[in-house]
């Protein structure tokens, strides 16, 4: 049956036409630089597989960066420089232009010395389903990175870069920062520009960083947050939000001052390794003056918000449809176009992660478009609440990052096992993605010879104070008790001969 009535057809031909005349916006800018350069793969001198290619990108001016070397993930634009998100579906696309985190680094003068790899178009957290193969970590080889961002969090074991930029729309960030013995910081939804970065669904995509030092990592957090007025994700940053990450209280080395809430319904999840390890964390704490509580906070009461949200959401990313936050926005085209149309084409060799997800909101699409979405805004809002309640008389909420440590390269022989494997380690991080909360991964913990991350949850735009207390438990207690990657895995400075 027709959907135009008779005599309507020339009408709506029209309409069509009329349209269709807008024109597209304007193309991501090209930051100044003295040179840009794809150097390739060397898999010789990149044994854990986290570089997808080198580059040399260094900016014309001098600043807060200078004399550092960056990474950025596969999903962050660089001008010139091949962007696949670790996917066939991407292979050959080339950005015009500079995302802005790559334009701010640049500008304060740090140089982007490397792509790293990452999971299939973000659709995992286990490390493993790249078009380039798994990524590898650096305390056992034989074990996976974790993801997305794996190669962000294992390549800076190499000893050659300062810090790495990934981004994290359910943990991608944070779990590879626990596998990989690293920092890695999740903050408020919204502060560091999304512009220029592949997205997945916009309430939920956050740009993180990883470092091995707070010093560091809060110099880039300076460096790269702020509102860029293209990103409608930063319509909710405090106008007079101006915060020096670098000047914060880092001479205050005291755990003292701290209120810290265990989750304990997302503890009891967790393995015996990983609850063994944490609870040591926390007997240090303890033994340096924190206050330690327990809390009855349980955010997976509120349903699968971030599975809710995702599913759609992603639809809507490939289809062109943006969600409406207010304020201007970049419409970033040559990405869109790139996407839908790699998808189509190479969707037979993609990852199980990605098809199941894409075919679920297919499904749900064409059953009840729009309602799963809808239902997750609204747990959404109460799980906000909830974290609220929860903060009232601590400062922080303490959790073991992921539930398990790291997995066997190679021990997924189905698609259902890849799945499964893909998703599950995200399912303490997540909760913090759909509330939008800023939280880190600190590297406390170790079972074994391998680390295991604590995860410490703040207040909306309280990133000052947990860099605070990430600064102290990195002079008091120390990364990775001791341990250190395999010497096999460790690359030398040839990397970019």
């Amino acid at each position: 049956m027709s959907l135009v009535p008779n005599g309507l057809e020339s009408v709506v031909r029209g309409l069509v036409s009329t349209a269709n005349t807008l024109q597209s916006g304007d193309p991501l800018p090209l930051a100044a630089a003295q040179h840009r350069e794809d150097l390739g793969r060397n898999a010789q001198m990149d044994p854990l597989n986290a570089v997808v290619r080198r580059t040399s990108v260094k900016g014309v001016t001098r600043g807060s960066l200078t004399g550092l070397r960056l990474t950025v993930k596969d999903s962050i634009a660089i001008g010139g420089i091949p962007m696949s998100c670790g996917s066939a579906a991407l292979q050959g696309f080339v950005p015009s232009g500079d995302s802005t985190v790559v334009a701010r680094v640049l500008n304060e003068g740090a140089e982007v010395a490397a792509v790293t790899n990452m999971d299939d178009l973000a659709f995992a957290g286990s490390g493993e389903t790249s078009y380039y193969g798994p990524t590898r970590n650096p305390f056992n080889p034989a074990l996976l990175s974790g993801g997305s961002s794996g190669g962000a969090a294992a390549s800076l074991h190499y000893g050659l870069f300062d810090a790495a930029i990934g981004t994290d729309q359910g943990g991608s960030v944070r779990v590879p920062a626990s596998w990989c013995g690293v920092i890695g910081l999740k903050p408020t939804h919204g502060l560091i520009p999304y512009t220029g970065v592949a997205a997945m669904e916009p309430s939920l995509d956050h740009v993180g960083v990883l470092a091995t030092s707070v010093q560091t990592l809060a110099q880039v957090l300076a460096a790269i947050a702020g509102r860029d007025g293209q990103d409608l994700r930063q319509h909710k940053i405090p106008v007079d939000l101006m915060r020096n990450f670098e000047a914060s209280d880092f001479a205050a080395v005291d755990l003292r001052r701290w209120r810290l809430g265990v989750v304990d319904a997302t503890v009891s999840t967790a393995s015996k390794p990983v609850k063994e390890a944490f609870k040591r964390v926390l007997d240090s704490i303890e033994s340096l003056g924190g206050s330690v509580t327990r809390s009855d906070f349980n955010p997976s009461a509120f349903g699968p918000i971030t599975t809710g949200l995702f599913l759609e959401g992603v639809l809507h990313t490939i289809q062109g449809v943006r969600t409406n936050f207010g304020g201007t926005h970049f419409e970033w085209v040559e990405f869109t176009d790139a996407l839908r149309e790699g998808v189509e084409r190479e969707v037979n060799r993609l990852s199980p992660t990605f098809v199941a997800s894409l075919r679920a909101a297919e499904n749900l699409h064409r059953s009840a478009p729009g309602t799963c979405y809808s239902r997750a805004l609204a747990a959404r809002e109460r799980l906000r609440t909830a974290y609220s309640t929860a903060l009232d008389n601590v400062d922080f909420l303490v959790e073991p990052t992921v539930p398990s440590l790291p997995l066997p390269v190679g021990g997924a022989e189905d698609a259902q096992t890849v799945a499964d494997r893909g998703w599950s380690v995200l399912t303490i991080t997540g909760h913090a993605n759909a509330a939008g909360l800023p939280a880190i991964s600190l590297p406390l913990g170790t079972h074994d010879g391998l680390p295991v991350g604590v995860m410490i949850t703040a207040r909306p735009w309280q990133e000052q104070a947990l860099l605070s207390f990430a600064h102290a438990c990195e002079h008091l207690i120390g990364w990775n008790n001791g341990i250190t990657p395999e010497s096999t895995v460790r690359c030398n400075t040839q990397f970019h001969d």
